[in-house]
């Protein structure tokens, strides 16, 4: 009965998949790789691909496309009913917002991302204000389109938070505060990078990041690692999931814990179903879930003894002989001595 509405449904969801990949595999190279004035055509690009995906979005077809989907979802399974339901979700949250205006965001993000990595190196913030503050004045714009009874930083949480209010998560945040903090100060100093001095050449530390990869279980055949000034990950899809990090000569630490916490955002990504991918449910349920899977990674395995001896063998107890030929170690063991140090 609802064939070829839910083959319009699977059509439109690949539309709109194809162009948030392209248009994050060209951010992606733009914070990576990509030669400092390609930010003038990307810019330009990322306006015309998110105008695109409004037109592909907003409109009568899909509407009516996603009325009818959700007058029969008793027709629908578990996945499809979803599909529909976060879709029309997201056409309310678009539609209210002019289309030039929408394309004029993701052009004013890209311009602004290019901003902030030249104010970042030359620790200049006033040239950086600007494009902040227009960032902000669009977000509260936009807040004031899609929830006009609301606060705009609660309408903003709740693109990434579903449900989430600055109300609840003070409360939250003020327990954590009060019941964490104690805790934190009876533990005491716990290492830090001024516990580990040296210089750590750049290529010896890329060499120890795709082994940190490997260790972690992370695919060569899906899973990239490239540079940038600040670490992010970008999940097309569970078969494309780049990472970056930022390399330090005398901060080893620095880049390793944030492949690790990257690695984790990874992971969630390539343990995504296969019938989810090139839908707007495979990118992960919510930020707060994906952001615990890369933390989990980072604090509780990769500040682990027993993650941390296997890294190093130097931190093995005295009654155990390091193994160097131990299957999947990354062997630091003379990390001071000359193994990574110039």
């Amino acid at each position: 009965m609802l064939k070829k509405q839910l083959e319009a449904l699977e059509q439109l969801e690949l539309e709109l998949f194809a162009l948030g990949h392209a248009a994050g595999m060209i951010s992606y190279d733009g914070v990576t790789c990509a030669p400092k004035t390609s930010a003038i055509p990307r810019e330009k690009t990322m306006g015309v691909l998110s105008e695109m995906e409004y037109r592909v979005l907003v409109n009568d077809r899909v509407k009516d496309l996603l009325a009818e989907l959700s007058e029969n979802s008793a027709s629908l399974n578990e996945i499809q009913r979803k599909e529909v339901s976060e879709l029309s979700e997201r056409l309310r949250k678009t539609t209210c917002i002019p289309a030039k205006e929408y394309a004029a965001y993701a052009s004013l993000v890209t311009k602004a991302s290019d901003v902030w990595h030249d104010s970042k190196k030359n620790d200049d913030f006033a040239a950086f204000l600007p494009s902040l503050e227009e960032i902000v004045q669009t977000n509260i714009r936009f807040s004031a389109y899609r929830a006009p009874d609301k606060d705009p930083y609660d309408a903003v949480l709740d693109e990434y938070e579903k449900g989430a209010c600055k109300k609840d998560l003070d409360v939250f945040f003020g327990r954590l505060q009060t019941e964490l903090t104690p805790l934190v100060l009876a533990i005491g100093k716990c290492p830090t990078q001024k516990d580990i001095e040296g210089v750590f050449p750049i290529e010896k530390q890329r060499a120890f990041s795709e082994r940190l990869m490997r260790l972690m279980g992370l695919p060569k055949e899906s899973c990239i690692i490239g540079e940038t000034e600040h670490p992010f990950t970008d999940n097309a899809s569970k078969w494309d999931v780049r990472i970056t990090t930022h390399y330090h000569e005398d901060q080893v630490l620095s880049s390793m814990y944030s492949v690790i916490h990257e690695g984790g955002h990874a992971l969630y990504e390539l343990g995504v179903a296969d019938e989810l991918q090139f839908t707007c449910l495979g990118g992960g349920s919510s930020m707060g879930v994906h952001e615990s899977q890369s933390r989990f990674y980072e604090n509780i395995i990769g500040r682990s003894r027993a993650f941390v001896h296997m890294i190093d063998p130097r931190g093995q107890p005295r009654h155990a002989e390091p193994d160097p030929h131990r299957s999947g170690r990354v062997d630091l063991s003379d990390a001071r001595h000359g193994a990574l140090r110039a």
